[in-house]
């Protein structure tokens, strides 16, 4: 979280538009815009390490991980392209900046998508087979 002097978010205004951070001006009564800003994002991690549980068995990974791969992250995009294409289904209430970069998530997203499909396809394939049981 970056908390400047307003005229500062222009300068940062990639890095906030992708999300790498949250922007809180340095004006008036700042601190509790930033400290629930903050609370905010605990809440989130939090939220996603209890979602996110790989086997403590390293073995396991082996023969599971091209499924764990595909399950773990193709969840998350999942919502990410619904809620996106919930929001271009309503385009022409959107600024055109807003719905091109609406499209630019959802291009991601697919693309992210496909590129854990060929990544777990190909962890299957050429995994070890596993001895006998």
């Amino acid at each position: 979280m970056v908390a400047a002097a307003p005229e500062k978010q222009s300068e940062l205004v990639f890095l906030i538009t992708a999300g790498a951070v949250d922007f809180v001006p340095r004006i008036l009564h700042f601190v509790p815009v930033a400290a629930s800003m903050l609370e905010r994002r605990m809440r989130v991690v939090e939220r996603v390490e209890g979602m996110i549980q790989f086997p403590h068995d390293v073995g396991m990974l082996t023969g599971d991980f091209g499924e764990i791969l595909r399950h773990e992250l193709n969840n998350p995009l999942t919502g990410i392209l619904g809620n996106t294409e919930l929001l271009l289904a309503r385009r022409e209430h959107l600024p055109p900046a807003a719905v091109e970069r609406l499209q630019t998530i959802a291009e991601l997203a697919v693309r992210l998508r496909e590129t854990v499909r060929r990544l777990s396809n190909s962890w299957e394939e050429h995994r070890e087979p596993a001895g006998p049981v």
